[in-house]
């Protein structure tokens, strides 16, 4: 996510949250939470 931020940066678009290394860490892990629920 964190390459993908950068890549947004150059181009001048604007940079998410999710596009920085920690909140796309927090988000990954959230979603492997909830499927861990779900499947279980």
């Amino acid at each position: 996510m964190s390459l993908l931020g950068r890549w947004r940066a150059k181009r001048g678009d604007e940079v998410l949250r999710i596009d920085r290394f920690a909140h796309g860490y927090l988000f990954a892990i959230g979603l492997a939470i909830i499927r861990f629920e779900f499947a279980g």
